[in-house]
């Protein structure tokens, strides 16, 4: 066997610890020989001056009787014993590179075996399995005995077997802050939603007869499940007092945070907003929340004449697919499939609903037209007058946490928020109504076979999907983002075929789908195919870009550098974000360094004010967001990342992968498929760099691969080809 201690001065056996240090051994047993015994004097030597004795024996046991574990059911030769300690709490684990998952076993009393993890269960505070580079992790973990058991917390999660086991908590010296669950704010959204939809969601209609929720449902939820937050967080904010910053008139209900980039849009709901939904302020309704502006007539005489230019011959015959885009990601994942069809004789229109020039769509060869929406489609132009009984509560409340919202309030804030809306992600109600006409005009003019989007759920592909299903055409939507199975009804899915990245998105795709007879087709992503064929030249460059961006910001070269995928979190969820990071790559030992990537519609003070300016931090660099975790991450030696698409990206390059399963936070569930290590905390951050320092990375079979995103460079011939069967089995009598 051998050994290999990750603690400070190469010590081997671990003194007391140092408050914030995570000292850590691990040790590599055969399976041959007397290993349960061999393991209970390891563990027991290791915890000797460690401050943990009182709990040794019971330690020892449980790492005996899983190493047995591994030894009697694991098809391994050897496995890892790891033993973590710091100023809280004790963490053992054993881990094996078979990754088949272990089974909680209810053994007969004749019975001779199968009360390992029963043990464990029984005797540990937290237990629990984390899928960790092609095999998995089996661990456990103590408090420090000075603390009572009461204080101590259990967090239960599932694991892919179906048994209940603990989140891997303790051993992190970075405080989290109150965050309500994901399950309690999904609850809390779906039910106020269903409550508006059925007080109030059925009028008005767009000319087409689309309902006015309809349209809207996915900025009204991203609007809903801000309030849900706010109300769930106690401390942030008081609801019941109105707030009057200048003693005069009561605040804005709503204000709208500066993104960065037009396609996202964050509003937030004021003191004064959440006071009036909860019915401590009073305020009536305006006619400006749902006016139509006085600049409506130039605005669809503009829509008019885009129409009757469309239709000019020398804008060309029909188009055998319409393709709409309105942001550089539809722009990357369309322009490889339409560039095949054109090679194959398939002419293509876009329409670019865009409202910024880096998002926008380039024509590329006489094949693929491009036709920018009218500027003034998307401006405000007023919100959808919905029939409210104002001021009465009769129309229900719904109780989100310790609050009683009032739904006929809500409506009335959701109509002051779609008369101020603008742009191609949430355009007004005047708005949508404006562009549903330009779209009914474009698919009467070019007559496609196919219409093909990357969103069909947010309003313009929304309005897009509809109208096409009214005239016939077939409606395709290419997966452009990572999916997550807590998205749910907010996520609905409405075009019949469907492509998706893989096997992973199927089941998702078919549980959100609306239309009776939708395709599935998992044949990868067509952005990720200029991925999969980027040369070792790329990944140099990268690399380069990475150890200067560190340099320059720290004056330090470090050995291994983790990226991590920064997401648009609110504050609270940014700082756990990042401190998480950085106090795993300070705790973990192999010189590593952590360059923290902006979300494109963040600024780089965003991340940084969460940095700790103190000697004992790791070197961290700040990149540009315009370069962002995309743009470097194969020069990379880890990854880490929430639920950003760039984790499948690394995944495919054979960046590994760490999967933050933080507070408050839903991830891709990568781990569960064997293709990233779950960290629950900095110290689970710290043993996954700590073990790729020490055993590298392990290539990740191509199974694994192919179930995250299918398709190995080609994906979108394959989407391409499905689209030429579409439209010539249109053309046929």
């Amino acid at each position: 066997m051998t050994d290999q201690s990750l603690g400070p001065c190469g010590m081997r056996t671990l003194s007391a610890p140092v408050p914030g240090r995570c000292l850590m051994s691990r040790r590599t047993f055969s399976r041959t020989g007397d290993h349960a015994s061999q393991v209970r004097a390891y563990v027991i030597h290791e915890l000797g001056e460690s401050g943990f004795r009182a709990v040794a024996d019971d330690a020892a046991l449980l790492a005996g009787e899983l190493a047995s574990n591994v030894v009697r059911h694991a098809h391994v030769e050897e496995y890892e014993v790891a033993v973590a300690v710091d100023a809280r709490c004790l963490r053992i684990s054993v881990y094996d590179r078979d990754p088949r998952l272990p089974v909680v076993r209810h053994p007969g009393p004749d019975d001779e075996s199968g009360r390992g993890l029963l043990l464990v269960s029984a005797l540990a505070e937290e237990w629990g399995v984390t899928a960790r580079n092609g095999g998995k992790e089996v661990w456990f973990s103590f408090s420090r005995p000075s603390r009572s058991h009461d204080e101590s917390r259990r967090t239960a999660s599932r694991s892919p077997n179906g048994h209940h086991l603990p989140d891997a908590g303790g051993l992190d010296a970075v405080p989290a802050p109150r965050s309500p669950g994901a399950s309690e704010v999904a609850d809390g959204v779906q039910r106020l939603m269903e409550g508006l939809a059925a007080g109030f969601g059925h009028q008005p209609r767009t000319p087409g007869g689309v309902s006015w929720l309809r349209v809207h449902h996915v900025p009204v939820r991203r609007l809903v499940t801000r309030i849900v937050r706010e109300l769930l967080t106690p401390g942030e904010r008081d609801p019941s007092a109105v707030q009057r910053p200048d003693g005069g008139a009561p605040e804005e209900w709503l204000t709208e945070e500066d993104s960065g980039a037009a396609e996202y849009q964050f509003p937030t709901v004021t003191g004064t907003g959440l006071a009036y939904l909860l019915g401590a302020a009073e305020m009536g309704p305006t006619q400006a929340d749902f006016s139509v502006s006085a600049h409506e007539p130039e605005a669809l005489h503009a829509v008019g004449q885009w129409l009757t230019s469309l239709a000019e011959p020398r804008n060309g015959t029909s188009q055998a697919v319409l393709a709409l885009s309105w942001s550089s990601r539809h722009v990357e994942t369309l322009r490889p499939v339409l560039d095949v069809l054109a090679c194959r004789g398939v002419s293509s229109l876009v329409l670019d609903a865009s409202t910024t020039a880096s998002q926008r769509f380039h024509a590329v060869g006489s094949a693929i037209t491009v036709r920018s929406m009218p500027d003034s489609a998307l401006t405000v132009g007023g919100g959808p007058h919905i029939p409210v009984a104002r001021g009465v509560p009769a129309a229900g409340v719904v109780r989100v946490g310790a609050n009683d919202v009032r739904l006929d309030r809500l409506a009335h804030l959701v109509e002051r928020f779609l008369a101020r809306s603008a742009g191609c992600t949430q355009p007004s109600w005047v708005a949508a109504c404006r562009t549903e006409r330009l779209i009914e005009g474009a698919l009467r003019t070019v007559a496609p076979r196919v219409l093909l989007v990357c969103n069909d759920a947010s309003p313009l592909g929304l309005l897009a999907i509809d109208a096409a299903a009214r005239r016939g055409v077939e409606t395709a939507l290419i997966q452009h983002g990572a999916w997550k199975a807590e998205a749910g009804a907010g996520s609905a899915v409405r075009s019949r075929h469907v492509f998706v990245m893989g096997p992973r998105d199927v089941p998702l795709a078919r549980a959100r789908a609306r239309h009776p007879d939708v395709q599935v087709h998992p044949l990868g992503q067509p952005r990720y195919d200029a991925l999969l064929r980027a040369t070792s030249a790329t990944r140099a460059a990268q690399a380069r870009y990475l150890a200067t961006s560190l340099y320059a910001a720290t004056g330090r070269n470090p050995a291994r550098i983790a990226v991590l995928a920064c997401q648009p979190f609110g504050a609270n969820r940014t700082a756990l974000q990042v401190s998480t990071a950085v106090e795993g790559v300070r705790r973990a030992g192999g010189d590593w360094g952590l360059v923290l990537a902006p979300h494109p519609t963040q600024s780089m003070s965003d991340v940084r004010r969460w940095v700790p300016d103190e000697p004992s931090a790791p070197p961290v660099a700040v990149i540009d967001p315009s370069v962002g975790a995309r743009g470097c991450l194969s020069g990379a030696q880890a990854l880490l990342t929430t639920s950003s698409t760039c984790g499948i990206e690394a995944v495919l390059v054979d960046v590994p992968v760490l999967e933050l399963a933080l507070p408050g936070t839903t991830t891709l569930r990568l781990a569960d498929l064997g293709a990233a290590s779950r960290c629950a905390n900095s110290t689970d951050v710290a043993i996954a760099l700590d073990d790729l320092h020490h055993h590298g990375a392990a290539a990740l079979p191509p199974a694994i691969k192919n179930a995250v995103c299918a398709g190995s460079g080609d994906s979108a011939t394959a989407v391409a080809a499905v689209l030429h069967d579409l439209c010539r089995a249109y053309d046929r009598p």
